[in-house]
Order: C-alpha cells, then sequence, then structure tokens
C-alpha cells in the first residue's frame, strides 16, 4: 500500500497500547501515528472531537 495510512493510538489503551500502534504505522511505508494521551482502545469515543479533528488533519495533508 503506497497510500498514506494514520493509526490512531490512545495513552490509556490496555488492549493493544501505543507502541502497537507504532509498528504498525512502522510496517507502512507512508504510515503515520497519532497520539490522544487521554483516549483508550476506542479513541472515537472517548476523545471524538480531538479524533475528529486528528482525521481531518490527515485528510488533508498533501
Amino acid at each position: 500500500m503506497t497510500c498514506p495510512v494514520l493509526v490512531m493510538t490512545g495513552g490509556r489503551d490496555a488492549v493493544t497500547g501505543v507502541r502497537a500502534g507504532e509498528l504498525v504505522a512502522d510496517s507502512f511505508p507512508d504510515g503515520r501515528t497519532h497520539h490522544l494521551p487521554e483516549a483508550g482502545h476506542y479513541p472515537w469515543v472517548d476523545e471524538p472531537a480531538r479524533f475528529r479533528q486528528a482525521v481531518e488533519e490527515f485528510l488533508h495533508t498533501p
């Protein structure tokens, strides 16, 4: 896959943790991570406004 990939991580994710997200992002040529310190495993539920902002910024990045 050559398109950019965004992997969101949550600082309170007790299921997979931040490092797992970093490893997933690193497995793609253009993998990027965005960390939400107060989010758990479901960042769109825990931090919906910040999650949305991060996704919108990612989608508008050339």
